[in-house]
């Protein structure tokens, strides 16, 4: 909530230190970027890392 409250305000709740793989976070940047964001996200990293070697189970997941 206090993250959504951030966003609301113009803040950014996930800044320099990413999301990674805290959950918290992962749920978080989902509910500010909406489905179609994390699916662009998954479409650009598909295309950088079609082998899925870069950062493996961080935040985009297959």
């Amino acid at each position: 909530q206090a993250g959504l409250a951030v966003a609301a305000l113009g803040g950014s709740p996930l800044a320099e230190h990413g999301v990674g793989r805290n959950a918290v976070k992962q749920a978080l940047l989902a509910q500010l970027v909406g489905a179609a964001g994390m699916a662009e996200m998954r479409a650009i990293k598909a295309a950088l890392d079609p082998t899925g070697k870069l950062a493996p189970g961080v935040l985009l997941a297959r």
